[in-house]
Formats: structure tokens, C-alpha cells, sequence
């Protein structure tokens, strides 16, 4: 008799088993050696291996506090004390018959991810066969005789100044080809429709520019030239640490994009002390013809598989004032009788001038009148400009400001100077320790709370001169109301004068002003020029001089803040990072140098110059929230979309977080509309519904600067929010109530119809 093993049931009978899968549980079963080989693209597979060991070198390469020599290291610890190992024990396997000769092959090819990147020299060649780096150039400056020891006797021995070059024709082809880059330049190359003044192709300048270029895509690019200190100033080397950094950018691209460093290429590192030296000609010639190439002859690029031309053009130079004067061959110093770039008023008249003079304005035939007359005390030109060698530049067009030093680091330094004196010492409406302790306890939420600015001192007082970076002055301007505002009489003289520096600030630091609103522009800065005159009884500085060009600098060259030299300043820090673990004190240039062309190397490798609108790559899908309570309209539209839709945790918006409980404003036509984020939702396309509580306006209370809100409980559905312009703010509370602080230059009653879910 059968055992019932051995006697298959009707019901037992399987179908056909397939060659190589196991149909009772669906698991595929090995398949022969012959066929792995053919199931595995090994040169496929090596490529990929490859890549790896790219990115994990660039990955390590990238961090600004590690040499690059140790990265090297690193790599040789994982070949030989983790691939080796594991390459040691699949040959055993391979010997005793547990592992074929093919699956050696392909496991030896993995281990094998390092080998032509063993050291850095190797390491660059494979980068250069992937285009991912191209060494920048080491230019002469000039050849100095130096004393020294030539073949173990005395001699004079060459020593030349060079300065370092980074390839921006490389550069700026890698960029342009990098996902989204072209694109979204493209989108943001011609002027605005809607009137708005945002970038510099908004400006007159670009425009006139422009229509002499017979180019079908001409890009702007502006340069920003700045001195930086990277070791200790008081070390042997000191002279040598001083670095003058070269970067640009495209400005017609948004905010939310140039304000990631990684869109700030370099151009080129030169020693500051050199600068001190030699002329412009000789540090910038090269820098100079290349502009020349990309403007005359344009750049190839490839885009959506076919070969496109692009022409660029020098938008502005821009730095601070000293760095600007100094790069364009103009007199540097604030105290020179004609100092300003853009006009001809003397000293003596800047100096209470609260107006603009249109008739004194900088021409290019002014400016090569005063290049034959050769006296730079009673024109402010040194010399002819070597940039001015470019077809479509030309200094006097170079009409440039920088916010961030002229108003942050200028006016408010000075004008709340004078305001605390008199507030403090004149008057004594309260004491300084009041000042500090009411600053302390302010919560100045999370969007501010990296820009907390340490306590003043009374010797900062009494010398009129407080200690501040420029993102600590402008996060106490702005919240100084909220502060100490309701200890002050409404009809104080100095307190009206404050209040009228805060609506300049505010008009300034727009992403985009409408030209009606110059003349209020103009209006403000006679104010304030008048009144700090009148009572202070000090004269103007000359920042206070650059701020009366402003509505003309907004008009003919776009808005301010999308130009400033904030985050110019900020590209410094992958600079002195290393060079704070870098030994070089020979060629510190160099080193900068080669460091950023692994930086950029990771960025084109990663892609990650120019990032989708709305992120939700970090999202996380959450649960029914059972906190919140929907009114019926909005439950009704969550409940028909229930099987559609997914509630996640945040998102994020042109760099901005938006989770739970989130404060943001909309803005569309000069329109403002606040909310307060409850829950997020997203359906199958990745489109977002935002259920939000109308964050409403009570009043605008003049003497603080700020609107009193309040909260209402009725949900709202936001479906569109890609296509209006938020930011996220903090509302903040004062003697029980709520405040945002906003000067009223927008409308705030009245509703964006389009945001919501009909």
C-alpha cells in the first residue's frame, strides 16, 4: 500500500512548474551559471560601481572641515580593511566549490569600485572622463626675482605672483545642463508683465542693453568681488590669509534659489595683498577676455537632446562699496570729494543732500572727459577700467548698491544709535538693562531665532556705535516696535523718525516693488535724511548718500535684496572652513581652488543646484488627524476625496518647512492673506490640499508698526499654494494680544478668491 505522500490527490495536482520559478510559493530559483552571466551586464555593472566610488569620494570631498588628504585615507581603510577582506573570503568560496567562477568575476568587479581612484591624482582623471572637473587655471601676475637657494648655492630664483582661475566655460555649461536650470532661467529671462520691478532684466540698464545683442538667449551674469580673512590675522603668515574670493551668479533667477550657495559658482581666488600691488589690468585680463568669449561667441550647450548657442553678458560688479570702488578703478575712499559712483555731488554737499540730482549723474562721455583730465580729487576715476573692454559694459552702467551695507550695516547702525541714545541717556524712558531683559524674554520665533542679537553694551551707546552683524541689526530694527515700542509717548519726535526708517527698510527688502511705489520711496528717504539731521545734529554719511540713489538704482537695475551681498558674504565660509585644516601657506589659492572644483563636481554630480518648487521627498504619510476638528464643508470635501488622498507631515516651499501649526502669509496683487497651516494633504498626483485657519486682521496700530490679528476657527482648503508667493512668519504676542510685524503697504481686508477649494 502507497503512503498518501506517495498517492497525489485530485485536489493536490499543481500545474506545470515554470523552468526556473517555483509556482507553490512563487520563489525564483537559481539559475545556472551560464545565464547569470547573461542576466548581469558586467560592463553595466562596473559603470555603476564606479559611480559609487565617485560619489562616496565627492560626498567626503564636499565637507569644508575635512583635508582632502584624509578623504584618500578613508577610501584606502574601506579597500583594504572591508572590500579586501570580503574579496579574501569569495576567493576561499570560489576554491572550495561554494561559489562559480562567474559569481567571483562579478564579485571581484564590485570590490574592485576603487582601483584608478587610488589616489588624488588618479582620482581627478576619472572625474575628467566623467566631465565632472576640469583643473582651473594658475595665471601669471608677475615674475619676481627673489633671493634664494638654486642648486644648494646662492642665487636669485623666480618666484612668480599668480592668482587662480576657475574654468567658467566649464562651469557654466555643467550648470545650464543640470536639470531644471535651463528651464527655469528661460522662465525668468524676459521682464515682467504684471509692472512689477523684480530682477535685474526688469531694470532699463538690461533692457537697453539687451537690444543691441542679436542673440536669441543672452543670460546676465553678475560678479561679486570681496576680501576674506581665512587664518589667525596675527600668525607669521598673516600677509598670505587674506584672500580676495571671485563669485557669480545668474540674477535673473529667483530668490528662493540664489539664496542656496551652491548657485554662487566661483571664479577665481587671488591674495588680497597682490591686489595692493599690481593693477587691476593685470589681475583681471583674464577674467576679462573670457566675458569677452561668452558675450561675442556664446557657450554650446546641451538641451533636451539638441545643441542650443547662449551669449552671456556682465550684469554689474558687485561687493561692498570699498570692493566695488576699488575693482572699477573709482577713488575708495567715503571721505574723497567725489566718492559717489553714480553722481558728481562733492563732499561737502552729500553731506546734507536729502534729495537726488538727476543733472550730477555719472555719463559715459563724463566719464571719459574726466579720464583726460587725470585728477582723480575732482573726478573720482583713478583710470580707464579694464572691464570697460567688454562690447556691452561699462562702468558708469555698473549702477550697483549694496543693501546689506548701506542700510543694515549704514543707516539703521547709525539711526538706531542715536534713537537708543536718546531713548537711554537723553530722555530716559527706560534703562539699557530694561532694553536687554525685554529682548531676552521676546519670543522672536523660529524664523528669526538664528539672528538673536547678544546684549548691548553702554560703551556701544555713549560711542554711538553698536556691534552687530547685519542679520542681528536687521532681526532688532524689525521687532524694536514689539519690544520697547509701547514704553514710548506716541508723539515722540525720534520715535516718528524710527518709524519712518522702518517703512524704508521695509520698501527695500521687497522681492518685488511696483514703480508707484519709488515715489514713496523717495518720499521716505527726504524724510529721513531731514530728520536725522535735524535731531541728531549730524551730518550725513555717505551711505546715507547711496540711499537716496536707490529708486533710481531699483528702476534701472530691479530690486535691491535680489542683488545684495548677504549671501555673497556667505559663499566665504566653505573658504575658511578649510582653509582652518588646510597647511598650505605657499599656495593657499590653490588649495581653495581645487577644493571648490570637488564642490562643484558634487553639486553637478547630485544635481542639486536647482530643486522642484515643492519638496515633498522628506514627507512622511500620517493618520487620520483626530486632534482637529473640521467644520462640515471642509469634512464633506476630506470625506469625498478620502480614497484619493493621503494626510503627510510637512512639506517643503521654495526652502521654507510648512508642518502643523505652521504661520505663513500669501501674496497676490498687493494683496496679503495669513494663515495658520493645520493639516497637509496630498493626492495621487502629488498635488497639495492645505487646511488652514484665516489668521484675520483687527487693525493696523501705526505707532507699533504692526498689525493686531487674530485667530478665527474656520478651516479652510488651500489648493493651489504652488502658485502664489508665501513666506512663513511668526506672530507674536504683546500685552495679550497679537502682532504681526508689517509695515501696511499691502492691503490685508480684503480675500485671494482663487486660493481656496470651491
Amino acid at each position: 500500500m502507497k503512503s498518501e505522500a506517495q498517492t497525489p490527490q485530485p485536489n493536490d495536482l499543481q500545474p506545470e512548474k515554470d523552468e526556473h520559478k517555483d509556482s507553490y510559493n512563487n520563489i525564483e530559483t537559481p539559475a545556472t551559471d551560464a545565464e547569470n552571466s547573461n542576466i548581469i551586464d558586467i560592463t553595466a555593472l562596473e559603470n555603476q560601481m564606479r559611480n559609487l566610488s565617485i560619489g562616496f569620494n565627492l560626498k567626503w570631498l564636499d565637507v569644508n572641515v575635512l583635508p582632502r588628504k584624509v578623504v584618500f585615507e578613508i577610501q584606502h581603510d574601506v579597500q583594504q580593511k572591508i572590500l579586501k577582506p570580503l574579496e579574501d573570503v569569495v576567493n576561499t568560496m570560489q576554491t572550495v566549490g561554494l561559489l562559480s567562477m562567474e559569481a567571483q568575476t562579478i564579485f571581484k568587479k564590485m570590490f574592485a569600485m576603487f582601483d584608478g581612484t587610488e589616489t588624488e591624482y588618479k582620482f581627478i582623471e576619472c572625474l575628467k572622463s566623467a566631465d565632472l572637473y576640469v583643473v582651473p587655471r594658475e595665471f601669471v601676475i608677475s615674475n619676481e626675482l627673489r633671493p634664494g637657494v638654486i642648486h644648494n648655492e646662492q642665487g636669485m630664483d623666480n618666484d612668480p605672483i599668480t592668482g587662480i582661475l576657475m574654468p567658467i566655460k566649464f562651469q557654466l555649461r555643467k550648470y545650464l545642463e543640470s536639470p531644471l536650470v535651463f528651464d527655469t532661467i528661460l522662465d525668468n529671462l524676459t521682464p515682467s508683465q504684471d509692472g512689477y520691478i523684480r530682477s535685474l532684466v526688469d531694470g532699463t540698464i538690461w533692457q537697453q542693453r539687451r537690444a543691441k545683442i542679436d542673440c536669441n538667449i543672452v543670460i546676465p551674469l553678475n560678479f561679486f568681488f570681496d576680501d576674506f580673512t581665512t587664518k589667525d590675522t596675527v600668525s607669521p603668515h598673516a600677509s598670505r590669509t587674506s584672500i580676495l574670493g571671485i563669485y557669480y551668479y545668474i540674477p535673473c533667477l529667483p530668490g528662493y534659489i540664489l539664496a542656496k550657495l551652491a548657485n554662487i559658482l566661483v571664479a577665481g581666488y587671488m591674495l588680497s595683498e597682490d591686489r595692493k600691488e599690481y593693477e587691476n589690468e593685470d589681475l583681471f585680463s583674464n577674467l576679462v577676455h573670457t566675458l569677452i568669449d561668452l558675450e561675442v561667441n556664446g557657450l554650446t550647450i546641451s538641451y533636451n537632446g539638441t545643441d542650443v548657442t547662449v551669449h552671456f553678458m556682465l550684469g554689474f560688479i558687485t561687493g561692498d562699496n570699498l570692493g566695488v570702488a576699488g575693482i572699477l578703478d573709482l577713488v575708495e575712499s567715503a571721505r574723497a570729494n567725489f566718492y559717489c559712483r553714480m553722481c558728481k555731488r562733492n563732499r561737502e554737499q552729500r553731506e546734507k543732500d536729502a534729495t537726488e540730482y538727476e543733472q550730477t549723474f555719472r555719463t559715459i562721455d563724463g566719464y571719459e572727459n574726466d579720464l583726460l583730465l587725470n585728477d582723480v580729487s575732482n573726478t573720482g576715476v583713478h583710470k580707464n577700467s579694464v572691464f570697460n573692454q567688454i562690447p556691452s559694459y561699462h562702468v558708469v552702467l555698473n549702477v550697483y548698491f549694496d543693501l546689506m551695507h548701506d542700510l543694515w550695516e549704514g543707516v539703521c547702525m547709525y539711526g538706531l544709535s542715536h534713537c537708543l541714545n536718546y531713548f537711554i541717556k537723553v530722555k530716559k524712558m527706560f534703562s539699557l538693562n530694561e532694553l536687554n531683559c525685554r529682548k531676552n524674554v521676546f519670543v522672536f520665533g523660529s524664523t528669526n531665532s538664528s539672528n538673536i542679537p547678544n546684549d548691548i553694551k553702554d560703551t556701544n551707546i555713549i560711542k554711538s556705535k553698536i556691534k552687530m552683524t547685519a542679520s542681528e541689526i536687521k532681526t532688532l530694527i524689525t521687532f524694536f516696535p514689539l519690544i520697547i515700542g509701547m514704553l514710548i509717548p506716541e508723539d515722540d519726535p525720534v520715535w516718528s523718525y524710527f518709524c519712518n526708517l522702518l517703512k524704508l527698510c521695509h520698501i527695500l527688502m521687497l522681492r518685488e516693488i511696483h514703480p508707484k511705489l519709488l515715489d514713496t520711496l523717495k518720499s521716505l528717504v527726504e524724510t529721513h535724511h531731514t530728520q536725522y539731521q535735524q535731531l541728531f545734529n549730524d551730518t550725513l554719511k555717505p551711505k546715507h548718500h547711496n540711499i537716496i540713489h536707490y529708486a533710481s538704482f531699483i528702476l534701472r537695475s530691479g530690486t535691491p535684496r535680489h542683488q545684495w551681498a548677504m549671501r555673497g558674504e556667505g559663499k566665504h565660509r566653505d573658504a575658511k572652513q578649510y582653509s582652518r585644516v588646510n597647511n598650505n601657506n605657499t599656495n593657499l589659492c590653490k588649495s581653495l581652488s581645487i577644493k571648490a572644483g570637488y564642490k562643484f563636481a558634487q553639486n553637478v554630480y547630485n544635481s542639486s543646484f536647482v530643486t522642484p518648487q515643492i519638496d515633498l521627498s522628506n514627507s512622511k504619510i500620517l493618520d487620520y488627524p483626530s486632534d482637529i476638528t473640521f467644520n462640515s464643508f471642509v469634512a464633506e470635501k476630506i470625506r469625498l476625496l478620502n480614497n484619493s488622498v493621503h494626510f503627510i507631515d510637512s512639506f517643503i516651499k521654495q526652502g521654507s518647512t510648512f508642518s502643523h501649526g505652521t504661520i505663513f502669509y500669501v501674496t497676490y496683487c498687493n494683496i496679503i492673506n495669513i494663515f495658520e497651516l493645520d493639516c497637509i494633504l496630498k493626492d495621487k498626483s502629488n498635488n497639495l490640499i492645505l487646511v488652514c485657519s484665516s489668521i484675520m486682521c483687527r487693525r493696523f496700530d501705526e505707532h507699533l508698526q504692526s498689525y493686531e490679528v487674530y485667530k478665527t476657527q474656520v478651516p479652510k482648503l488651500i489648493s493651489n499654494i504652488g502658485c502664489y508667493e508665501t513666506h512663513t512668519i511668526n506672530i507674536h504676542s504683546v500685552n495679550d494680544k497679537l502682532y504681526f510685524r508689517f509695515c501696511n503697504f499691502n492691503v490685508t481686508d480684503k480675500v485671494i478668491e482663487s486660493l481656496f477649494v470651491n
